[in-house]
């Protein structure tokens, strides 16, 4: 499902463990297709990307995770605004990178969070 929306437009990587330092700024360039919640409700799929993203962990399959991170990743901090759920996505994509065994990727993860680098632009001027 994440590959998929992944290839709509050019150029997201190809390769699922390339999704461990990648950073999603955009997923279509020529329309939103979260305009419409209706449609596509960003929240929903936030919380199907964390909830796909949780089974693949569990059952040892961290690198297939990656994906559906980044997509969460992507929509708590540039869509729903969510400060809880953008550190979540790194949280959990670094306990991803940390099963593989990327070690250093899995630290950088770590560090935007204590850092707050990378979190929801609105958020950060409110405070």
């Amino acid at each position: 499902m994440a590959f998929s929306i992944f290839r709509i437009s050019l150029p997201h990587p190809l390769i699922a463990v390339e999704y461990g330092t990648y950073r999603l700024r955009e997923i279509c360039l020529n329309e939103n297709i979260f305009k419409d919640p209706w449609t596509l409700d960003p929240t929903e799929t936030l919380l199907s990307m964390e909830r796909i993203a949780w089974n693949l962990i569990d059952n040892d399959l961290s690198l297939k995770a990656l994906p559906p991170l980044c997509l969460m990743d992507y929509i708590a901090t540039d869509i729903c605004y969510s400060p809880f759920y953008s550190v979540r996505a790194k949280i959990l994509k670094s306990i991803a990178l940390a099963n593989i065994g990327s070690i250093n990727e899995s630290y950088t993860q770590l560090q935007k969070v204590i850092k707050e680098k990378d979190l929801p632009i609105k958020w950060l001027k409110s405070t």
